[in-house]
């Protein structure tokens, strides 16, 4: 029998990322040539986005679908769930 090492985010990790990460792409100061790393197209306005804590940009969609798989940063590898963990 083989045995499978992987792992999801639960809804309840999901549910931790703070709505202020999530942003349209109006309310942001962008670099004009900003690509999302996760699908490679340019960031438009208008475009729903989400700022990860570690400061890096990516479509909202694409990133939520990363950390349904990953909870590190596709860039910097942070551990975004650590980030989001307030200091005891």
């Amino acid at each position: 029998m083989r045995s499978s090492c992987s792992w999801r985010i639960d809804s309840a990790y999901k549910k931790r990322i703070p709505q202020d990460l999530k942003m349209c792409l109006d309310d942001e100061e962008l670099d004009t040539d900003e690509k999302c790393t996760i699908c490679l197209s340019m960031l438009e306005d208008g475009e729903d986005v989400r700022r990860l804590p570690c400061m890096h940009l990516f479509h909202q969609a694409c990133v939520d679908q990363w950390l349904a798989t990953s909870r590190k940063c596709p860039i910097c590898r942070v551990d975004i769930e650590t980030q989001l963990t307030p200091d005891s």
